[in-house]
């Protein structure tokens, strides 16, 4: 009778991790990201557009606006990867235009800000977005360049 209710309270615990484990991306509010944000920098605007394809998957795109030339930058991705959220650019003439995985290392919901971070890859390790409000987006890139830290800050505005 005591192995049986061991089990017993062996399972519970499993199916109540496993139930607070489903539930965890109810938490990451993804819905931030969709629209259109821009950054107004000297040398012109640069953008990013997001849209939702389903709960699992967010698609968006990258590009700069200089004069009247369109200028794309980066095909962008959160999606799951090995049972977790990845954000996954592609970078023209990078990586043999393949994606490059940055898995969430952590999500700090007080904040509205996710970090996600690949320290296999060259530069850049982690990509930070910060949503400081409805309409205000801080991201920021850093990584470790000759045991240096490097980052650049991207301040949007959503339109």
């Amino acid at each position: 009778m005591k192995i049986l209710k061991t089990i017993k309270h062996v399972f519970a615990g499993v199916t109540l991790a496993a139930l607070v484990g489903c539930s965890r991306p109810a938490e990451w509010p993804l819905s931030l990201y969709t629209g259109l944000w821009k950054m107004e920098t000297s040398e012109g605007s640069i953008f990013e557009e997001w849209e939702r394809v389903s709960d699992s998957l967010y698609i968006g795109k990258s590009y700069a606006i200089k004069d009247s030339d369109t200028i794309p930058l980066e095909t962008l991705s959160l999606k799951y990867a090995d049972g977790k959220l990845c954000y996954a650019p592609i970078v023209q003439n990078e990586n043999e235009g393949q994606e490059v995985l940055f898995p969430l290392k952590e999500y700090v919901q007080a904040e509205k800000k996710f970090v996600f971070e690949n320290l296999s890859h060259d530069f850049l390790q982690r990509i930070i977005y910060h949503f400081a409000d409805d309409k205000t987006l801080n991201a920021r890139i850093e990584g470790d360049v000759e045991g240096k830290t490097e980052s650049a800050d991207f301040n949007y505005k959503k339109q």
